[in-house]
Formats: structure tokens, C-alpha cells, sequence
């Protein structure tokens, strides 16, 4: 807001304090009596007021009345001369003064308004300061939550190798009961051929062919062993590709969040970025 500048009365009032001191009323001592106005409306009403109250003293001569007439002539037309001049020049005088003031006075509205701008534009930057420092937080936020999304998904990357390397493991075990089941087989088969020609050319005694058929059953028990081995090693790895796929399911949301979080947090970096470059070229426009 423009301030409300002094009154014609305040000054007038001032004046005849001042020259109830028995000083002269400048514009400097009448400023520091009211303690507040602008010198160039203080010049503009002491004028005002001088120009009121200028009296207008009559001359008085004693002289022969002859050399009075003439003189008074004289006094008269010089006196008018002067005063002529003398009121040309205090007009010019007068109106240089009013403009200097009417100057004054617009350059104190601006300075004004130039120090509301300032107040202004150090109140945005200081609001501009706090939200950069907000942002920063943020940011700085966003940085260590996505360091703990890393470090955790470092973590589950670890656990599927874990993972791999153990069904590998029970892959492996399983191709080896196969192996082994395949040599009990392929030795069943050949002990079934060679009980069949024993059968067929029964040469073989009664405890031979005991033997055979304990051989066979003790196959028989190997192989439903195995089986049984075998059987509960799918189980373990149709348990250990369930983890896998659980794992990977876990991995692929870690990564998508991980993504939903750097996004906001590289938009920030370059609407920051944005924000400072324009800031820095501000001044040049």
C-alpha cells in the first residue's frame, strides 16, 4: 500500500510552532517535528502557506512634496519593475520548485511500489526455498526407500539362486534313481530270462531256482524302493518349482514397484532441474 502523505493543516501547524520558537520553518525541521512526511509534499504546503500569509506592507516617505511625487514616481515605476521581475522569477521559480516536487513525489510512488516488488519477490523466493527443500527431502526419501527395494530384491535374487542350485541338486538326484532304476530293471529282466530257461530246461535245482526267486524279490523291494525315492523326489521338486515361480512372481512385483518408485523420483529430479535452470536464467530476461 502507497503511505498516506502529511495535510496542508499539519504543516501549517508545525510552521507556527516553529516560529513560536523564533526559528525558521524549513522543511527539514518541520519534517522532524511531525516526524513522518515527504519533503517534496512538506515544500509543496509550506508554500501554499507562505503564499497565504505573505503581507503586503504599504511604504511610507517624508519628503518635500515635490521630490516626494517624483521620487514615488520613480520608486514606483522601479518598484513595479522590480516587482515585475521580481514575480516573473519567483513564478519561474515556483513552477520549477512544483515540478521538482510533482517529480519527488512520482519517484517516491515508484520507490514504493519498487520496495512492495522486493518484499514481494523475497517472500516467493523464501516459499520457493522451502518447497526446493521439501522436494529435497522427498527426493532423499525416495533414494533410501529405493536402496532398501534394492538391497531386498538383491536378497531375493540370492534366494532363487538358492533355489536353482537346490533343484538342480534334486534334478540331478533324480537322474540318478532313474539310472539306478533302469540297471534294477534291465537286472530284473535278465534274472526273469534266466528263470524262464531254467523253467524251460529244468536243470536248475529247487534251491536254485530259490535263489533266483529271492534275487527277484530282493529286486523287486530295490526297485519299489527307488520308487518310492523317486516318487518323493518329484514331490520335493514339484515343491521346489512352486518356490521358483513364487520367487519369480515376488522378483517381477518388487521390480514393477521399484519402477512406480524411480519414476516419481526422476520426474522430481527433472522438474527440479527445470525449476533451477529457469531460475538461472530469470535475470537475463
Amino acid at each position: 500500500m502507497a503511505r498516506t502523505g502529511v495535510t496542508f493543516e499539519q504543516v501549517v501547524e508545525a510552521v507556527k510552532a516553529i516560529e513560536a520558537e523564533d526559528e525558521t520553518p524549513t522543511i527539514q525541521r518541520i519534517r522532524q517535528r511531525l516526524g513522518t512526511g515527504s519533503p517534496n509534499t512538506i515544500h509543496r504546503h509550506l508554500r501554499s502557506f507562505q503564499e497565504q500569509s505573505r503581507p503586503q506592507k504599504p511604504v511610507a516617505l517624508k519628503l518635500p512634496e515635490k521630490l516626494q511625487d517624483a521620487l514615488l514616481a520613480e520608486i514606483a515605476r522601479q518598484a513595479s519593475e522590480a516587482r515585475a521581475e521580481s514575480e516573473s522569477e519567483a513564478k519561474e521559480a515556483m513552477a520549477t520548485a512544483d515540478e521538482l516536487a510533482e517529480i519527488g513525489e512520482r519517484m517516491e510512488v515508484e520507490i514504493t511500489a519498487l520496495n512492495e516488488r522486493i518484499v514481494a519477490l523475497e517472500k516467493s523466493q523464501i516459499e520457493s526455498d522451502v518447497k526446493l527443500s521439501a522436494k529435497d527431502e522427498e527426493i532423499e526419501r525416495l533414494r533410501h526407500e529405493l536402496n532398501e527395494e534394492r538391497t531386498e530384491s538383491e536378497k531375493i535374487r540370492m534366494t532363487i539362486r538358492e533355489d536353482e542350485h537346490r533343484y538342480q541338486v534334486v534334478c540331478d538326484q533324480v537322474a540318478n534313481l532313474k539310472g539306478q532304476l533302469a540297471d534294477s530293471l534291465s537286472e530284473l529282466s535278465t534274472v526273469r530270462s534266466e528263470l524262464r530257461e531254467a523253467e524251460h530246461t529244468a536243470t536248475y535245482s529247487e534251491a536254485q531256482r530259490g535263489a533266483q526267486k529271492e534275487r527277484i524279490l530282493a529286486s523287486e523291494d530295490r526297485i519299489a524302493e527307488l520308487r518310492e525315492e523317486m516318487t518323493q523326489l518329484r514331490q520335493e521338486l514339484k515343491t521346489a518349482l512352486k518356490a521358483k515361480d513364487e520367487l519369480a512372481e515376488e522378483s517381477t512385483k518388487l521390480k514393477i514397484e521399484l519402477a512406480s518408485v524411480k519414476k516419481p523420483a526422476q520426474a522430481k529430479q527433472r522438474s527440479r532441474t527445470s525449476t533451477t535452470k529457469k531460475q538461472g536464467e530469470s535475470p537475463k530476461k
